[in-house]
């Protein structure tokens, strides 16, 4: 089996016109995306439920309350992630460009895998901060709702990682990195004060601290070392004519092997995640297929 029947290679012309493969399209579908559809998806049945002035049920029992959580409904730490305000749509709206906007860089970068850990641990450590300021006493409970303090994550670790990205606030153009801080510094100040939205405000610093706090102190593994560090130093074996040809065929079997192996290794963590030794062999495979013999 070649590498066009896997998992990780692009739909042929042949696949297209015989049907959609959902369960392969499913195993394909990046996390940003599904997180995205599940994330409206709810919004959408949210706000159904919730038509003519009723009460959701999805929101009774989803959002996150500190007293309900003590009692032992500790899923509203998770399910509060995928709930937004079903009254205004600028709250999902900015929370799912901002996850497309970022969300997609980091999980090219870090893999499906960590990036959907990370945007769900920064989440929880959001509805968590904002517990602890509920039972110290600082903030009164109430409930919460969003994806805010996953997205924060997402954002702060994009600053770390990225920081000379650029964004727009309104219509002035900073670095992604001192906006990170410009609302660091502004969340801190509304907690401090107990200002309006002060609970959200707690999320958004756990999960802004959490995503970038995560980011720095793995970034070193992160980076591709200098090419003096990776260069290697090839020796090359004369066959003898006669045997060359099969000899060839051998090596390439092999190496297709490891390409396979390789390939799938950044379908499901990441560029970043391959060592010196398996970027060789992407080189000399490379080199192989671009001087055909």
């Amino acid at each position: 089996m070649g590498w066009q029947d896997r998992d990780y290679a692009p739909e042929t012309q042949y696949q297209r016109m015989m049907g959609w493969n959902w369960t392969r399209s499913v195993r394909r579908m990046s996390v940003t995306k599904a997180l995205i559809i599940i994330n409206v998806a709810v919004f959408v049945l949210d706000m159904l439920l919730s038509f003519g002035g009723r009460s959701s049920p999805i929101f009774n029992y989803g959002a996150m309350y500190t007293p309900a959580v003590q009692a032992g409904q500790v899923w509203r730490l998770i399910t509060s992630m995928f709930l937004h305000d079903t009254h205004s749509l600028w709250h999902i709206i900015f929370n799912m460009w901002s996850l497309y906007m970022f969300g997609a860089h980091l999980e090219a970068q870090w893999g499906r895998r960590k990036f959907f850990l990370v945007y769900m641990i920064c989440g929880l450590l959001g509805g968590l901060l904002y517990m602890v300021l509920n039972i110290t006493g600082w903030l009164e409970p109430r409930l919460a709702i969003g994806a805010s303090g996953a997205i924060l994550g997402i954002i702060g670790a994009c600053s770390i990682l990225y920081p000379r990205m650029m964004v727009i606030v309104f219509i002035i153009p900073m670095r992604l990195r001192t906006l990170s801080w410009v609302m660091l510094v502004i969340y801190t100040m509304n907690i401090l004060q107990k200002g309006v939205n002060a609970g959200g405000d707690a999320a958004h610093i756990a999960g802004l601290l959490a995503g970038a706090g995560y980011a720095w102190f793995t970034r070193r593994s992160l980076f591709t070392p200098p090419a003096w560090e990776t260069s290697r130093v090839i020796k090359v074996k004369v066959v003898p004519t006669n045997t060359q040809q099969n000899f060839q065929q051998s090596v390439d079997q092999s190496l297709q092997g490891e390409v396979d192996r390789i390939l799938q290794k950044i379908s499901t963590q990441g560029i970043t995640s391959l060592t010196d030794d398996e970027k060789q062999i992407l080189k000399r495979a490379s080199r192989s297929a671009s001087n055909p013999r």
